[in-house]
């Protein structure tokens, strides 16, 4: 996989996360994965991730954008991995009233 395409891959991943749509965000994910979230927890599948995605995640995470970071480090100063994209996400805080 070149650079431009793993850009792409991630670009597109990006995008789902951010569009809500939770089979689009899961079809980037293998049958059997398992997606933990340090929040939601572990969701296991591409059902469990599309319905952690869409119906926990969208829901209290308003106004969501991702921003992934291409370098491939993941912060770290030397040695970096190949194949890794590290994010940041910024979302509206939800309003509990």
């Amino acid at each position: 996989m070149t650079g431009d395409e793993f850009a792409q891959l991630l670009g597109d991943f990006t995008r789902s996360a951010e569009s809500g749509d939770g089979a689009r965000f899961a079809r980037h994910f293998t049958l059997d994965a398992i997606y933990y979230d340090y929040i939601y927890g572990a969701h296991q599948g591409r059902a469990d991730i599309a319905h952690m995605m869409a119906d926990l995640f969208h829901r209290d995470a308003a106004d969501y954008h991702a921003a992934c970071d291409l370098s491939g480090n993941m912060g770290r100063a030397a040695d970096p991995e190949p194949g890794y994209g590290r994010s940041a996400c910024c979302s509206r805080p939800p309003d509990w009233r």
